[in-house]
């Protein structure tokens, strides 16, 4: 029975069980066949003239392995582990995700400390620790669980996979500050550390500004206190580049209102900030 699967998903095409046309087959398209089913559409994978059982199994012959070898940035970027969706961007030949990661298992955020634990599974926190914050946002992590225990890098890229998928890593500093020359930031405010620095770059990377970044302003978790701060006002990403001249700070990146700089400091491994993830293939010129 397989064989005869395999042989009528070649003859259908690459991925024929994408029917929602993201590259990937997932439990969105499982809706589809499923809304389909008894009937007719293009759930019927088999080209029987009816969706059922059989649809069913070349759906799930192709889970989760659709080739996306069409796949260029600019497409929806696929979470295998959790089928989220993320909108990416090519900055030069680097391709950023352009919205906060969410993904990993939420804890409660009201206890002091960074609450992360080396054991295998990532940690989050949603702001005011409400699962629909992070559904909205994005969610928030202590550094160790960005980087999910890997280490510091100041490499270019970082090879820090961290958090983030398969095929992407946890940018460095080094990282951060080429997409700020990207953006045209002057070199001279590229260096700066312990600064806000570079206008207009900081109101570029903010939601609706030239850049495409569209950073949120989603506020942070202060460790030191196990509260939630700064929401609507303030967004934080983590790099994946310790301050190892500041023992327990890494360096991250700031946006803040009104300010249209971007924010260059080392910040507090325990604290809950913002992640962003970028490619591990560098694209063509």
């Amino acid at each position: 029975m397989l064989w005869l699967i395999l042989s009528a998903q070649a003859l259908a095409g690459d991925c024929p069980s994408d029917l929602d046309g993201d590259h990937h087959v997932g439990n969105s398209d499982l809706n589809v066949l499923l809304s389909d089913w008894g009937g007719r559409g293009s759930a019927d994978l088999d080209g029987s003239g009816r969706v059922d059982g059989a649809d069913l199994s070349l759906l799930l012959v192709d889970w989760g392995s659709c080739p996306q070898d069409d796949w260029r940035c600019g497409d929806l970027m696929i979470d295998d582990r959790d089928d989220h969706a993320y909108e990416t961007r090519l900055y030069g030949t680097i391709c950023w995700m352009t919205e906060n990661l969410d993904h990993g298992e939420q804890v409660d955020g009201s206890a002091p400390g960074s609450l992360a634990t080396d054991d295998g599974v990532i940690q989050k926190f949603c702001f005011d620790d409400d699962a629909a914050a992070c559904e909205s946002d994005g969610a928030l992590y202590s550094w160790e669980e960005a980087t999910a225990f890997e280490g510091s890098s100041t490499s270019a890229p970082s090879d820090i996979q961290g958090a983030c998928p398969t095929g992407w890593h946890l940018p460095s500093d080094a990282e951060y500050l080429a997409l700020e020359r990207t953006l045209g930031m002057r070199e001279r405010d590229v260096q700066a550390f312990e600064a806000w620095r570079g206008s207009p770059v900081g109101a570029d990377m903010k939601v609706g500004g030239a850049s495409g970044f569209e950073g949120i302003l989603v506020g942070w978790r202060d460790a030191a206190t196990g509260t939630y701060k700064n929401h609507g006002f303030y967004a934080g990403y983590w790099t994946a580049t310790e301050a190892l001249e500041l023992p327990g700070e890494a360096v991250d990146r700031g946006l803040l209102d009104p300010k249209s700089t971007v924010g260059r400091f080392a910040y507090d491994l325990e604290a809950g900030l913002s992640v962003r993830c970028v490619s591990d293939t560098v694209e063509d010129d």
